[in-house]
């Protein structure tokens, strides 16, 4: 084997062994945010009927409750929205992925190994994530809205 041939193919082996490893990173990722997706989605409904019931009384929420379980309510819809965006960053991403890999093995295919080096070299270099900017507000909205509600309930429950 000549010096070209293993250089060659210790570049495939490092390549594959970096996409794994991006690919397991944004795999995690994926689940958190589906996760938080979730979150929000099950406290929205569940936190819209914040009454507490004892043997006595039936406490409600009084203004300040009300107005605090609203912005927590928006907070949780913000939570979903950037998930949402989140998820539309990432199918970008990927498909922005996939165009330059086939792109660089078209090179490869249709051109001598010389030539396909310059050529590849040329390329802008493969970003390694997409932007988690909107996994990041996801994840402080998701948990302002929650501790909203939080106060809330101690609140109701300190009247007790």
């Amino acid at each position: 084997m000549d010096k070209e041939e293993i250089n060659f193919q210790e570049k495939q082996k490092l390549g594959s062994d970096a996409l794994f490893w991006i690919r397991l990173a944004n795999d995690s990722y994926f689940d958190l945010r589906n996760q938080m997706i979730v979150l929000s989605t099950i406290l929205l409904p569940l936190s819209a009927s914040i009454v507490i019931i004892t043997k006595d009384s039936i406490v409600r929420p009084d203004a300040n409750d009300k107005q605090l379980l609203l912005a927590g309510w928006i907070f949780l819809g913000l939570s979903i929205l950037f998930g949402l965006i989140q998820t539309w960053v990432d199918s970008t991403y990927f498909k922005s992925l996939s165009s330059d890999s086939s792109l660089r093995e078209h090179f490869r295919n249709n051109l001598s190994y010389d030539e396909a080096e310059k050529v590849v070299r040329l390329l802008p270099p493969v970003q390694g994530q997409s932007t988690l900017l909107p996994l990041l507000l996801q994840m402080v909205l998701l948990f302002g809205g929650l501790l909203m509600i939080m106060f809330v309930a101690a609140g109701m429950l300190s009247k007790l």
